[in-house]
C-alpha cells in the first residue's frame, strides 16, 4: 500500500512539473515576438508560413495529431496560445481527476478485501468511483477529439484571408448630396 501511494506521488508531481514546463514553453514565443516589437524588431509577423518553411509534419493532420500527444500542442502549432493554455488546463484537470477517482477504486477495493464487515459500504463506494471514472474517460476523450478538430480546421484556415474593408461610396458632381458607406467583404485562399 505504501508503494502505490509513493508510486502515485511521484506521478503526480511528474505531471505537475511537465506542465510547468509546458506552460513555459507556450509563454516563450509570445514573450520573444514582444521583445522584437518593443525593441524595433522585423516587423509584424507573416500571416501564413511560406511553401520554403513549410514541411511534411505540418499538415492539418499532423498539426491535429500533435494535440493528441500533448494537450495544446496543435493549438500552440497554428499559434493560437491562449486557446493552447486553456486546452492543456482543462484536460489535465480532467486528466488528474481521472487518476484520482482510479486510485479511489483502487483503495476501496482494497479496503473491502481488508474489511469484509464493511464490503458492502466500500463496494457502494468503489461502484460510486468506478462510475465517475468511466464519465472521466467519456469527457476526456471528448474534450481530445475536440481539441484534435479544433487544432485540424485552425492549421486548414491558418493561410485563408477574411478582409473586411470599409469604401466610402461618395460621387463627386452627383446629385445626390447623402454619404454612405459599404463593406465589401473579400474572401482569399493563398497557395
Amino acid at each position: 500500500m505504501g508503494s502505490r501511494l509513493w508510486a502515485e506521488r511521484m506521478l503526480r508531481r511528474r505531471a505537475q512539473a511537465a506542465a510547468a514546463l509546458l506552460a513555459i514553453w507556450l509563454l516563450i514565443p509570445p514573450m520573444a515576438q514582444a521583445r522584437e516589437a518593443v525593441d524595433g524588431g522585423a516587423g509584424p509577423p507573416s500571416a501564413g508560413p511560406s511553401e520554403a518553411t513549410t514541411g511534411r509534419f505540418d499538415t492539418p493532420t499532423w498539426v491535429a495529431l500533435r494535440s493528441l500527444v500533448m494537450p495544446g500542442w496543435g493549438q500552440a502549432k497554428n499559434g493560437a496560445w491562449l486557446k493552447a493554455l486553456l486546452v492543456a488546463g482543462v484536460e489535465m484537470a480532467f486528466i488528474e481527476r481521472l487518476v484520482f477517482e482510479n486510485r479511489m477504486v483502487h483503495e476501496y477495493r482494497d479496503k473491502a478485501l481488508a474489511d469484509p464487515s464493511e464490503a458492502a459500504f466500500y463496494q457502494m463506494k468503489t461502484e460510486r468511483h468506478e462510475s465517475h471514472r468511466r464519465d472521466f474517460i467519456w469527457w476526456t476523450s471528448f474534450l481530445v477529439a475536440l481539441a484534435m478538430g479544433d487544432a485540424y480546421v485552425d492549421a486548414h484556415l491558418h493561410d485563408f484571408d477574411v478582409r473586411l474593408q470599409a469604401e466610402p461610396s461618395i460621387e463627386p458632381g452627383g446629385q445626390d448630396e447623402s454619404v454612405g458607406l459599404a463593406v465589401r467583404v473579400s474572401l482569399g485562399l493563398r497557395f
